[in-house]
């Protein structure tokens, strides 16, 4: 896309800033795996670093943070990227009423979607065995066995992510979502 999707503004504010004050107004802990790049932030979010050095993908990122939600006790977390305007309350209140399991994620129009999920610290080896294996992609989470899915609420905003300036240029000019 050419930019960074954390700095892009919505509604007068960054999609990180964004995530990150929903999150805390929810009462939730946040980690921030950002591939090393120092984003600014609210002293409770507490960054981390990926499991693999430099820039190795959204697998190690999600390694690093089990990692530091293990270290502090925590057993699971929901994972949301932030080119979204899925809200961190709208993904838990989605994924709450699925049975217990190590990855549960989100299905639209039958496909999964492993950026917006449920996961378990007890991963974290099969995390590890794949980023030392070369593996990056997400995809293998939700094939997992034991995975659990839920279809996408239908009040979700379309896209749910973007990759393109044009899917982004049509969730900013959406009304779909109110920037509260």
């Amino acid at each position: 896309m050419g930019r960074d999707k954390a700095l892009l503004e919505y509604h007068g504010e960054t999609l990180l800033a964004r995530h990150l004050r929903l999150a805390d107004a929810a009462g939730m802990r946040v980690y921030l795996a950002s591939g090393g790049t120092a984003y600014p932030h609210p002293p409770a979010v507490q960054t981390v670093a990926d499991a693999l050095a430099g820039r190795a993908g959204p697998l190690s990122a999600l390694a690093g943070a089990l990692a530091a939600i293990a270290a502090a006790g925590g057993t699971e977390t929901l994972l949301l990227p932030v080119d979204t305007l899925v809200t961190p309350t709208m993904l838990r209140d989605a994924l709450a009423g699925a049975p217990p399991a190590p990855f549960v994620c989100i299905v639209q129009d039958g496909q999964p979607q492993p950026l917006f999920a449920r996961v378990s610290t007890t991963l974290l080896p099969r995390l590890h065995e794949w980023l030392e294996s070369g593996l990056r992609r997400m995809m293998p989470l939700a094939a997992l066995s034991g995975v659990r899915y839920v279809v996408m609420p239908t009040d979700w905003p379309q896209p749910i992510n973007f990759n393109t300036l044009e899917d982004w240029q049509t969730l900013e000019n959406s009304d779909a979502l109110h920037p509260s």
